[in-house]
Formats: structure tokens, sequence, C-alpha cells
């Protein structure tokens, strides 16, 4: 897909292993924020989560969802300047149709011109070696009804409130892998982990319906973070007994504690 486009007169192509892998200060992102081109996030990722990853960056953009430039009419949290660059989330599969995908973007090329185009280029590839793969989740805040169910239900420290007292994801490293109990508790969908299988959790899915909240799967998935974080890596089945009936009611403990 890089080579296809970077074949494209007027591209400019980083290469970059996921803009979901990277730390928070990574220098990509503070380059994002200076642009004044158009660009375009081609990733595996739902557009909707790649929008609200680099909105929790502080990229302030025009964002266009899909091939098509589809318009983000559904932010309410943010008000829009009138004067920043497009930024286009672009979802490809795995197999993509590259001629597709090159056709599209040369008529948005031809559409946006290139009178901005200063000359200078991104960074050279990221060496995706060194970056880690991380798990967390990404808040999308025009569903988000600041209800604090996942600041409540989390027990790893995740989550923390801003100054308007809005939700944001304070410690994303702290989430553990493969769990994403906290999506499940939120009444409207806007806990989502892009590499999810689920559609509506990953944010594959936009529709607003296809979210159903499930406490049962999240405490049963919580738990299970929790076992995890407690077994003794060389414990026998016997030593493991006693921090399990521990654990039950510690858990028990904090669902019944009304915050």
């Amino acid at each position: 897909v890089a080579q296809g486009l970077a074949a494209i007169e007027g591209v400019d192509v980083c290469r970059i292993p996921s803009l979901y892998d990277l730390p928070e200060t990574h220098p990509l992102f503070a380059q994002l924020a200076r642009e004044t081109r158009p660009v375009g996030i081609v990733s595996h990722l739902a557009p909707r989560a790649v929008y609200w990853l680099l909105r929790a960056r502080g990229i302030e953009a025009e964002y266009r969802l899909g091939l098509d430039g589809i318009p983000l009419t559904n932010d309410r949290s943010r008000e829009s300047s009138g004067n920043t660059p497009e930024i286009r989330c672009i979802t490809v599969p795995l197999q993509p149709d590259l001629e597709r995908l090159t056709t599209a973007v040369q008529r948005w090329i031809a559409a946006v011109g290139t009178e901005n185009d200063d000359g200078s280029s991104f960074d050279a590839a990221i060496d995706a070696d060194g970056v880690p793969e991380r798990w967390y989740p990404v808040v999308d805040l025009a569903r988000c009804t600041d209800c604090y169910e996942c600041l409540n239900f989390c027990l790893f420290g995740v989550y923390d409130l801003d100054e308007n007292s809005r939700i944001f994801v304070a410690m994303p490293d702290e989430c553990r892998p493969g769990c994403p109990a906290c999506s499940r508790v939120c009444p409207t969908g806007a806990i989502l982990f892009p590499r999810h299988q689920d559609p509506a959790i990953s944010g594959h899915d936009a529709n607003e319906h296809a979210h159903r909240p499930d406490p049962n799967t999240a405490a049963a998935e919580r738990t299970a973070a929790l076992e995890e974080d407690a077994a003794p890596s060389d414990a026998s089945s016997e030593e493991w007994i006693t921090p399990l009936s521990d654990l039950d009611r510690w858990v028990k403990e904090i669902d019944d504690f009304d915050v």
C-alpha cells in the first residue's frame, strides 16, 4: 500500500507501525499538529478510532472519514476554527484494493490542490521493531455523556477527569492487555479498543445502536484481569486457592461500593 501511494505524484508517504502503538509524546504527533497540508491516515484501524486517537493527542483538523471523505458531523466536543488542515482517516482491509485506493487518493489530491505544499516531508519511516504493541482505550467524546461508569468500573487507574470534568485516558499502559471490560459497561459505546475483534468495540461498526452494555461479561473480564495480576508465576494450584477467595471478596466489595 505504501509503495503504491508513494508512486502518486504529490504524495509524501511516512510509514509507521501503528499510530495506536506510538507513545503520546512521539514527535510524529507534534509534526501532525503543525501540518498545513491535507493528511491521509491509512490504517487497519477504524476511522472513528483513529479520529479520537488523534484528538486525544491534541491534533486539531477538519477530519473526514473513509475514501469518500465523509465529514464528521456528530462531534460536538470541539468548535471548528475554519482554518485547519484536512485529515482523512481511511481504513483498508488486510488485502486492500490498491487500485481503488490510489484512484480515490488521486481524486482527493486533484480536489484539494497542492497550493499549501511547502516541499517539506514527514520524517523517515519509523522502525516497527522499536515500537512495542499496546492495549488501551480510546474515548469517543461525541458519545460520552460523562456518566463516569468507566472511571468507577476500572480498577487499574486508567481513567481520570480533566479540568472540565470530562473523562480522559490518564494512564493508558495501566490497562490490562486484552481486557475490554470498561467498554461493556459504557451505556453509549463511547469506549473503543481499536484492536478488539468486536466491531462495536473496535469502532468499525459506527452504528450507535450496535453497542449493547453487557455488565456480566464486563465483570467476568475484569475478574480475569485481576486474577492474572494476582497469580504468582511459580505458584502451585494449592497455593492459588486462598488468593482467589480474597480476590472474589475484593471484587464484590468494590461492586457494592456506592461511589
